[in-house]
Formats: C-alpha cells, structure tokens, sequence
C-alpha cells in the first residue's frame, strides 16, 4: 500500500533509525530563472542495498532527478545527503545513462575497467576482477570484443559490468534495460537481480515498465507530471526471486497504475 503522498520532505522517522545510502531532501529544480519546475520539494530515502525504483510520466524529470543525485546538476533548492551528510556526490555514487555510452575504440575488458583507469587503481587488479564478472554473466570470451560486436543484451551487460566495477555503493540506473525487445529484457532483469544480490550494492533505478519495478523493487515511487513530486511510495514485500503473474504482483502493478493515472488526471 502507498507509504507517503504528496509533496514535502520525508519524515524525521525514516532517518532516525539508520542513515540510508542516499537521500534528497526537499530537492527542486528549474534549468533557469523563471522556466516551469522541473522538480518540486522531492524528498527520498534510499536504504543501504535496497533497490529503490522510480516511476512516472515521460518528461517528469526522473532523468533530472538522478543527475542531480550524482552531482552533474545543482538543485534550485534542496540537497543530497550520502549516509546523512550533505556533500557533493560526485565521486560517490555511479551513474548509468539510458545510453550505454560504450566507447567503440575500446574492447569489452579495456571498457569494463574504464572507472580504474580514471581512478588510478591497479589495472591488473581491475581486469582480474572484470574477467570474473565477465565468467559469472555470460560475458567470457569476448573480452576482446569490441562494442559493435556485441548484440544489443550484450553490450547493456557490459555497461552495467562496468557501472558495477567503479566501486561505488550507490548505482543509479536510468532505463539500461529500456532498449531491450521483451525477452532480452525479462531475462536481463534476472541476470540484474542476481547481480544486485551478490554485489550487495545500493540501487536508484528508473524505468517507464511498471512490471519491471515490481519484478525488482523493494520500493517503487511514483512521480507527478511536471513540476514533479511524489504522488505516492509503494513497498514491494514479495519474495526473490518473483513470479511476475503472481497475483500480488499483479495487484501491485494495477496499484502503481492507478497512481499514474490519477497524476496524469491531475496533471491536466
């Protein structure tokens, strides 16, 4: 059932017990002075190793939301908090695009181990660790492939491999499966899930497929048209791995529906 509605910051309890991964308190956002809201006083937690999803119309600004989250953008108004303090995010938390942004010079390992370069860590050190990732989901043997090569399930695998090799504990995944036909992108959703669980990172995770955010989710929020805010948060206790046509994950994909629609309603 929805846990919150409206606008406005989260409740002081949500932080009292533990300080979540990530938060944004109060965050708006318009690109310029006078220009209709992008975001409007959006606050979220997001708990160490949960997997947080967000929804809403295309244009919201979900987009907007996860690049302020990882520093590429300033909020108008708010801040982002990393295990309750308030600092710049960059460096902290790893970003996906919709876009795998492969560089197509690279081969699939020298790509996978792009963030260590960046970082300086030992590169031997790196491809050891991106050659096991690449064992463990199906990715052995075309370490020296380069990316156009690579069929489309392929080449998201290797971008998420990569996302996961910066060492970030905080991911924010922004539709890497969107680009996906139906049975590429379910059997992605699994092969994502298992690597979320034997990882133990800490995702932010947009997508427009309601079934998807019920699949992997143990929290999904749902956004208003712009200025966008939260209409309502709806916790996800089912079970991994999940059967998609169980009947509570039908009632709660119905329920996040009937959210969307009442924003949409509202919206115009």
């Amino acid at each position: 059932m929805p846990l919150a509605m409206g606008k406005g910051r989260f409740p002081k309890s949500d932080l009292s017990l533990e300080e979540p991964a990530l938060a944004l308190e109060g965050v708006s956002f318009a690109f310029r002075e006078g220009a209709l809201p992008v975001l409007e006083e959006v606050s979220l937690v997001v708990p160490e190793k949960s997997w947080v999803t967000l929804v809403g119309p295309s244009g919201c600004g979900k987009t907007t939301l996860l690049r302020i989250a990882c520093g590429i953008l300033r909020p108008t108004a708010g801040r982002v908090l990393i295990h309750g303090k308030a600092v710049d995010p960059r460096g902290k938390v790893a970003y996906m695009p919709q876009a795998d942004t492969l560089l197509p010079w690279r081969t699939a390992l020298a790509n996978a181990v792009l963030a260590a370069e960046v970082d300086g860590r030992p590169l031997a050190e790196a491809k050891a660790e991106a050659r096991e990732l690449f064992q463990r989901f199906g990715l052995a043997g075309f370490e020296d492939a380069y990316p156009g090569e690579l069929s489309g399930g392929m080449r998201q695998r290797l971008a998420l491999i990569r996302t996961f090799l910066t060492h970030r504990e905080v991911l924010l995944l922004d539709e890497p499966l969107g680009a996906l036909d139906a049975l590429t992108r379910a059997a992605m959703q699994d092969w994502l899930r298992q690597v979320w669980e034997a990882l133990g990172k800490t995702i932010l995770f947009v997508t427009h497929d309601v079934e998807e955010a019920v699949v992997l989710s143990d929290r999904i929020i749902v956004l208003s048209p712009r200025p966008a805010h939260i209409t309502a948060t709806v916790e996800v206790p089912l079970p991994r791995p999940r059967n998609r046509t169980s009947g509570e994950a039908v009632r709660l994909r119905a329920e996040v529906l009937r959210w969307l629609e009442k924003g949409d309603a509202n919206g115009d």
